[in-house]
């Protein structure tokens, strides 16, 4: 989408989940203050979307905040997602499936 720039590269975890391990895919992302807020919902709405594809837990996708008595370290992220899937190769399969 125009007016977004991924902050880093995506990066994975591997973590466990009630005893199962499991893959955090998390994306941080920098969207620009001109960017419309029917564009932004369009994207998370799609972001959403891919919790149909095979091997994906969960999705979260939102505007990323910090309180006053947080220490602001957002560093010009404004938006994250997080996809959790059951395996590394469902994260490949999100990775290489179209709708990606």
């Amino acid at each position: 989408m125009k007016g977004v720039k991924r902050d880093d590269e995506a990066g994975a975890i591997e973590s466990k989940m009630a005893g199962q391990k499991v893959i955090d895919h998390v994306v941080l992302l920098k969207v620009r203050d001109d960017v419309a807020e029917e564009d932004i919902e369009r994207m998370r709405q799609g972001v959403l979307g891919l919790r149909t594809l095979p091997g994906v837990l969960t999705i979260t996708v939102g505007k990323t905040f910090a309180e006053e008595w947080m220490p602001d370290r957002r560093n010009g992220v404004t938006h994250s997602l997080s996809v959790r899937f059951v395996s590394k190769d469902a994260l490949k399969v999100y990775q290489d499936h179209p709708m990606h």
